[in-house]
C-alpha cells in the first residue's frame, strides 16, 4: 500500500521513510517512554518532559522556539502515553530539512530552565484538577484504579498532583538523560522525496547524538480485577 523503508542508522535510530505524491511532509518523533516505565515517585515525569521540550534548547530560548514551530509548521504537537512520548510536525515539502532541525534541537539539547519548569508544573496541576470536572475522564481513571492492583496501568500518565510537586528538576534532568537517547527513538517521515534523501537529511541533524546503554523499568503485568464498583463524585 505505501512506499515505505525502514532503516536503522548508525546511533540506533529506527527511521520510516515514506513516499508520496504530496505537498505536506508529516515528521514523528517517538521516544519509547512512558508512564508504565515509571516509578511510583516518577508518576508524570515522561509527560512534564514533553512539556518541557517546548521551553527552549541550547540554541533557541523559549520565545525563538515557539516562534520558530509557529513560522514553520501548518500544525504542530506531541503527546505522551503509557509506552511512548511522540512529537510530530506537519509542513510545506520545502520545510522539511528545517523541521527535523528543530525536532533534532528540542530532542538533544532541551535545558529544562528552572523558572518554565515551575510554570508548565502549574499547567499541569492545573490539567489534573480539571480533569476530576469531566465525567468521562474521572469514570475512566477510577475504573483503571479499582481493576488493577499493582500494574502501571493503575496510574494516570499525567501523574497525580503528589508525584507531580514532588518532580524536581534533577529527577526530570536524569530521567531524560538516561531515556531521551539515539537507540530509544523512532522517526516516521511522510514526504515525496527519495528515501535516501531523507536518510541523509535526518542523519545531518541527529549524527551527532550518541548510543548510550540503557534499561527501562521492568513492567509489572497482571490482569484486571473483575470488580463492580459504585462511587460517587463529591460536588
Amino acid at each position: 500500500m505505501f512506499d515505505a523503508k525502514q532503516k536503522v542508522m548508525p546511533n540506533g535510530i529506527r527511521l520510516v521513510t515514506i513516499k508520496k505524491d504530496t505537498q505536506i511532509t508529516s515528521i514523528n518523533v517517538g521516544v519509547k517512554i512512558g508512564s508504565i516505565y515509571e516509578n511510583i515517585n516518577e508518576k508524570g515525569i515522561s509527560h512534564f518532559i514533553e512539556h518541557m521540550l517546548f521551553k527552549g534548547t541550547k540554541n533557541r530560548d523559549n520565545e525563538k522556539l515557539n516562534m520558530d514551530l509557529e513560522n514553520l509548521c501548518g500544525e504542530y504537537n506531541a503527546y505522551t502515553d503509557k509506552n511512548s512520548t511522540v512529537y510530530t510536525i506537519t509542513t510545506l515539502n520545502e520545510e522539511l530539512e528545517n523541521g527535523i532541525e528543530i525536532l533534532s534541537d528540542m530532542l538533544r539539547n532541551c535545558i529544562f530552565p528552572q523558572d518554565e519548569i515551575e510554570k508548565e508544573r502549574e499547567v499541569i496541576l492545573a490539567e489534573i484538577r480539571t480533569s476530576r470536572d469531566d465525567i468521562e475522564d474521572l469514570s475512566f481513571k477510577k475504573v483503571n484504579e479499582i481493576a488493577f492492583n499493582k500494574g502501571p496501568l493503575k496510574y494516570e500518565t499525567i501523574g497525580d498532583e503528589k508525584s507531580v510537586k514532588n518532580l524536581t528538576r534533577r529527577k526530570i534532568v536524569d530521567f531524560y538523560e538516561k531515556y531521551y537517547v539515539p537507540n530509544n527513538c523512532y522517526i516516521s517521515i511522510v514526504s515525496p522525496l527519495d528515501h535516501e534523501e531523507v536518510f541523509n537529511i535526518v542523519w545531518k541533524y541527529f549524527n551527532e547524538w550518541i548510543w548510550k546503554e540503557f534499561k527501562r523499568k521492568e513492567v509489572i503485568a497482571e490482569k484486571n480485577i473483575p470488580i463492580k464498583k459504585i462511587s460517587y463524585k463529591k460536588i
